[in-house]
Formats: C-alpha cells, structure tokens, sequence
C-alpha cells in the first residue's frame, strides 16, 4: 500500500456498492448495444430503464436511494425504480414492457431491469426525452442553463 493514500478511502461498504451498482450498469450498457443492433435506438438517451424487484432487497433498496443519480449513471433519459416485484409476482416486469414497441428484460443478481424506449420528447439542446417537454422547447433543466446566461 501506498504510504501517502489516506485510509479514510478504503471503504470496503462503499466499494461493495459501487461494485454492484457497475454490474447493473454494464447490464443496461450491454442491453443497450443490442438494441442498438437491432435499431431499436440510435442513442442511449432515446432509451428509459424500469428497475424493479423484492422489496427486501439490498441492491434495490441501494438504487431507490441512488434513483436520482441514476439516469446520468446508466446514460439513459430516465429511470424508474419500484419494489413491487413479491406483490405481484404473476405480472412483474412483464405489465411494463407489454404496450411497448420494444423492450428488452434482464436480470442482475435479484432485481429485473426492463430496458424500453424513453417517454417524452427530446430535448432539442440537451437530447433526453422528458415528459413535462413539447417538440418545441427545452426541458426543465436546459431552461435554467440557458437562464443563467
């Protein structure tokens, strides 16, 4: 070890979390070059991700918390996260995708991700697709940006 490294880095809980966290975005990542394959999507941003799973579980319980973060993480307009999958175990992900042009479902460790195309209209500056956006204007955030100049 390197002698000048400061200790408070090695946190072995955050590492674990982070760890996890990479599984489930190389998923979507991998998920969403075969959708690009199969021209679904020509960019990550026209895609959204639904996340869900028991709700006893660590890794679901770790992306409601990062939920927020999430859609900039996996590079994606959006993401929703439930916990919902022990209550209707018959349905799950499978009430998500089935009014959908496309959609791809997966599974990592005990969530199940369904990757589907993103809802909303795209931002012309920023590209997302949000659904508080006309084909005309701007989203929320690009608003601001462009505010404060």
């Amino acid at each position: 070890m390197n002698s000048t490294q400061d200790e408070r880095w090695n946190d072995a809980s955050f590492a674990a979390e982070m760890e996890s966290m990479l599984k489930v975005r190389d998923a979507v990542l991998a998920g969403l070059e075969k959708a690009r394959r199969e021209g679904h999507v020509k960019s990550s941003l026209a895609a959204g991700v639904h996340i869900d799973g028991a709700p006893h579980s660590a890794l679901l319980r770790l992306l409601q918390n990062k939920e927020r973060e999430l859609a900039n993480f996996f590079i994606v307009s959006d993401v929703s996260v439930a916990g919902s999958l022990q209550q209707s175990a018959a349905g799950g992900t499978a009430q998500i995708s089935a009014n959908l042009e496309w959609s791809m479902e997966f599974q990592v460790q005990d969530v199940e991700v369904v990757l589907r195309p993103a809802s909303g209209h795209k931002c012309p500056r920023c590209w997302t697709y949000r659904r508080q956006t006309t084909e005309e204007e701007v989203c929320g955030r690009c608003h601001e940006a462009l505010r404060d100049v």
